[in-house]
């Protein structure tokens, strides 16, 4: 099952389904659209699938799909070259950080978040 093999770490390259993936109007990544994702799990087998984003309340959101398993991608952000996305791995939540190289590809790490320590906030 996908959910279980999902990859902790490992290197993902994105290929862009075409034109230019930087927003004509600014320096900024438009994230919306297909991609064919190929890394490993954490046993170091192939895994393959692909990666749609679109568009959602307050940003971006997307899904995984291979081998007939799907993971959410519950938010994508995008910062100048840099695109990140937090992951639902049912158990944990993983997050990615790609960065869009020259020839429109994007590479980068994917990283298992622990349970995390409990934090709390109050606008003042």
């Amino acid at each position: 099952m996908i959910r279980a093999a999902f990859p902790v770490v490992f290197v993902a390259l994105l290929f862009s389904p075409g034109g230019n993936p930087m927003d004509a109007q600014s320096s900024v990544i438009n994230p919306v659209g297909s991609y064919a994702v190929t890394t490993t799990d954490e046993t170091g087998a192939p895994l393959s699938g692909t990666l749609t984003i679109r568009a959602a309340a307050g940003g971006y959101a997307g899904e995984f799909v291979a081998e007939d398993a799907s993971v959410p991608f519950l938010q994508v952000t995008t910062n100048g070259k840099h695109m990140m996305a937090v992951v639902d791995l049912t158990d944990y939540l993983a997050i990615t950080w790609l960065q869009l190289q020259e020839d429109g590809s994007y590479s980068g790490t994917w990283h298992q978040m622990s349970p995390g320590i409990a934090v709390s906030a109050k606008k003042n």
